[in-house]
């Protein structure tokens, strides 16, 4: 029998969906603090060296180990309920999606290599932003119609 994690989400841990909403790099997630988010401006900023908001069960900063075997743990209780299997997903995998997301948001390109927080926009275009056969044709069908 499968049980729900949370209330809101089944099988996906609120810091799971906070990476893939945001594109942060799991240490800088792993860094975050309250006074890190403002939540007036809709705004992080990675700074904090105290008070870290996500902590393992000793009290500990998490680290990217922790949230690797979370994420393989969630999966495999995913994967163990469902006849179509998640592949292995990993907090860098979430920025990636979250990146290529933006992307096919048609956000500026500068923009979106500002978020990435990439020193060129090569980075972000070439190793970050993913397309599929899908979009291309959907785009294409746009253009023409």
């Amino acid at each position: 029998m499968c049980t729900i994690l949370y209330s809101n989400h089944k099988y996906i841990t609120d810091d799971a969906i906070l990476l893939l909403k945001t594109g942060l790099r799991i240490s800088e997630f792993c860094g975050l603090t309250i006074n890190d988010i403002d939540f007036e401006n809709r705004l992080i900023n990675v700074d904090g060296y105290t008070d870290f908001l996500f902590l393992n069960q000793k009290g500990y900063p998490m680290t990217g180990a922790n949230y690797t075997s979370t994420f393989r743990k969630m999966i495999k209780k995913y994967n163990k309920c469902h006849e179509e299997t998640l592949p292995s997903i990993t907090p860098h995998i979430l920025m990636h999606t979250f990146c290529t997301r933006l992307a096919n948001k048609n956000i500026n390109p500068k923009n979106l290599q500002y978020v990435m927080s990439h020193s060129s926009i090569n980075i972000t275009s070439n190793l970050y932003a993913h397309t599929s056969i899908e979009d291309v044709k959907s785009e294409m069908v746009s253009l023409i119609a």
